[in-house]
């Protein structure tokens, strides 16, 4: 193989126990008025639609938090590849306004895809009664037992 074609596909992504030593590093802790600008960013996406799929960024409008997500981005694309968003409190919140606010916040921070062959754009992490030899069954939906490590096909993975 020519020397030329060899490269580092991503070289930020080799991490090691150092890298992750320190959460706060690699942690954006929201503040009150962050969880200010998701109230009101929430109301303004309920007045649309409470479907997801209905709202797009424009629909959840962010001030100083938005610059913020969009310093996750670079983190995400360009530094080492992982970040975490903390303190959202999830007990103030309906499962509806939970999936709303999570949408909001993933639209500033890419496009959705699809994650599997029916096109679902998001999906919910719960024990569906389903056994490890049922061929329908997908990782999500089992309960009970240790997923063996995998990856999800797309760019960015967000979980909540």
């Amino acid at each position: 193989m020519d020397a030329r074609q060899l490269h580092e596909l991503e070289p930020a992504a080799e991490w090691r126990s150092a890298d992750v030593a320190e959460p706060e590093a690699w942690t954006l802790r929201l503040s009150s008025a962050d969880h200010a600008e998701l109230e009101a960013a929430l109301a303004t996406a309920k007045r649309k639609s409470s479907d997801p799929l209905e709202l797009g960024r424009e629909d959840f409008p962010l001030g100083a938090l938005a610059a913020k997500l969009d310093g996750i981005v670079d983190v995400l694309l360009n530094g080492r590849g992982f970040a975490r968003i903390a303190a959202l409190d999830a007990g103030r919140y309906s499962d509806d306004d939970l999936t709303l606010l999570y949408w909001g916040i993933g639209l500033h921070l890419g496009e959705p895809w699809a994650q599997n062959k029916y096109g679902h754009v998001l999906g919910d992490v719960t024990d569906q009664g389903k056994t490890v030899d049922d061929p329908t069954v997908r990782g999500n939906e089992l309960g009970g037992i240790a997923l063996d490590y995998h990856t999800d096909g797309s760019d960015l993975v967000g979980l909540l």
